[in-house]
């Protein structure tokens, strides 16, 4: 579960938090955006493998039911 709280991005994998991102000059992480969701790719490169159970939600879960 990736878990946005305002200035912070926190992600849980099987219900156990693994790290914590903080926006450095302490402004609220927009994630809207027009451009289509990809999971896989990022600033480090793209993900090379195989992904499984990947679960889009609408709204606050909760990492330990998701």
């Amino acid at each position: 579960v990736a878990q946005r709280d305002g200035h912070r991005v926190r992600l849980f994998i099987d219900g156990s938090f693994q790290s914590e991102t903080i926006s450095p000059d302490g402004r609220y992480l927009h994630v809207d955006t027009h451009h289509p969701l990809l999971i896989g790719n990022g600033q480090q490169g793209s993900f090379f493998g195989a992904l499984s159970n990947i679960k889009l939600y609408e709204g606050l879960v909760d990492p330990n039911v998701a």
